[in-house]
């Protein structure tokens, strides 16, 4: 059984058979502040009489892996209950950077309380992508130099990685595997932001990151159906988008916007990730849906030889968006070269 401190997160698990009543309130043994409060885990069933619908279970279970239909589908993927919810930690860091009375004291502990998120900051703070690399030692460092924003970034980086079905083979872009397609993706999209608009840096960083989020909440709780997609679109002259509305009610970047006003972020980040791949439909304060576009086509082109990225990187200038935003071929070309090389150095920093 799992039990999770409602003061601190601290999660425990414990016998079943030592705990007859798992309503009964304990002490968190760390903090010894807060209770433990039962969580229930996949799989668990409460007591006797819910254990003995077996039969109920695996009809539900069945229809999970094999939808019935499109409406069957949507319905499976966008239980608000079942979707991926951000950890503790995570979640008290974004309360903790939109008050202006936060200290650094209260920041650091709150990382603290999670070691392996903690020595994840760490690692992402010393990345190239922030020009940091070696000076970055503890985590009062990393919000000095850093500043609470940019460490709100890295814990949200941090914390999405299990997310990301990384081992899937079935969603893939151009061949990688959707996290490495995703910190491509967010390493653009944070230098295209760095010629567009300075202060939304953090912001398409967590937008490329979280852009494809979909593609892995739809691949985790329906097994073998990105595979079935991509298939589907060889053959195919609609787009992926539009294959997976009719087959399973909802395209990748709706479940990913659904999954964004769950976690409570900006209504912002949650249009760009819903129009990246139209971003002209997204009427208001567009640019960040437009950053995201083509930090996704730059993911892509990385992809390509030699030979083939001339011709790639025509296309890619020729997109709408960048005349938009005013992306010239200079500006194109340094943002594919400075993209790739962050790649190159960060691998190991962001298990690549």
């Amino acid at each position: 059984m799992l039990f999770r401190c409602q003061n601190c997160g601290t999660e425990f698990k414990a016998d079943s058979r030592k705990v007859p009543n798992p309503n009964v309130k304990f002490r968190c043994i760390k903090c010894k502040v807060g209770f433990l409060v039962h969580v229930r885990e996949k799989g668990e069933v409460s007591d006797a009489a819910t254990a003995g619908k077996t039969t109920q279970t695996a009809a539900r279970t069945s229809s999970t892996a094999a939808p019935a239909g499109p409406a069957q589908a949507r319905l499976t993927l966008t239980k608000v209950k079942d979707l991926p919810s951000l950890p503790f930690v995570a979640t008290k860091v974004m309360e903790l950077t939109s008050s202006p009375n936060t200290t650094m004291k209260q920041m650091e502990e709150v990382i603290l309380k999670d070691p392996a998120l903690a020595t994840k900051v760490l690692r992402y703070s010393n990345s190239a992508l922030y020009g940091r690399a070696g000076q970055i030692s503890s985590l009062t460092d990393a919000l000095v130099l850093l500043g609470f924003s940019t460490v709100k970034t890295i814990v949200i980086a941090s914390s999405v990685k299990s997310m990301h079905s990384s081992r899937s083979q079935g969603y893939l872009a151009a061949g990688k595997n959707m996290w490495v397609h995703s910190v491509e993706t967010a390493i653009a999209a944070r230098l295209f932001a760095r010629l567009v608009d300075k202060k939304q840096m953090e912001e398409t960083f967590v937008a490329g990151l979280l852009h494809d989020i979909g593609k892995s909440i739809i691949e985790s709780r329906l097994p073998g159906t990105g595979q079935q997609m991509m298939s589907l679109l060889k053959d195919s002259d609609e787009t992926l988008e539009e294959i997976e509305r009719k087959t399973l009610g909802i395209a990748h970047s709706e479940l990913g916007a659904v999954v964004c006003k769950k976690w409570n972020f900006p209504e912002l980040l949650e249009k760009a990730i819903l129009y990246h791949h139209d971003p002209s439909k997204s009427k208001k304060d567009s640019n960040l849906a437009h950053i995201v576009a083509l930090a996704d086509a730059i993911s892509y082109h990385l992809a390509l030889n030699p030979a083939e990225r001339q011709d790639d990187a025509t296309r890619v200038q020729e997109m709408p968006s960048c005349n938009i935003l005013g992306i010239d071929s200079k500006s194109l070309a340094w943002v594919i070269e400075e993209t790739q090389t962050a790649v190159e150095r960060d691998k190991k920093i962001f298990d690549m």
